[in-house]
């Protein structure tokens, strides 16, 4: 499966890129008493992963998902439980 960069929709990826430079900001202003530099550096470490893994389920085709929907809908429900049970 070949895809081209043209198939990606770019309206919601410089939306997403605007608001996340909006939180970066916000962050900066935060913490600007001094000290920011470990906070800043984990959120673009995390928007970077974030990118990245957005980037993969983009080019995934449809039907993986249609495939193993009800696998990942019932996978997502455990973890809440397991989250709501394990989290106190």
């Amino acid at each position: 499966m070949k895809i081209k960069l043209k198939q990606i929709p770019l309206l919601p990826l410089l939306i997403i890129a605007f608001l996340l430079i909006i939180a970066l900001l916000s962050l900066y202003s935060l913490l600007s008493s001094g000290g920011m530099k470990p906070y800043i550096i984990k959120q673009i470490t995390r928007i970077v992963i974030g990118f990245i893994v957005m980037y993969f389920v983009l080019i995934l085709d449809i039907k993986l998902f249609k495939k193993y929907a009800y696998l990942l809908y019932f996978g997502s429900l455990l973890m809440l439980v397991v989250v709501a049970v394990m989290g106190r």
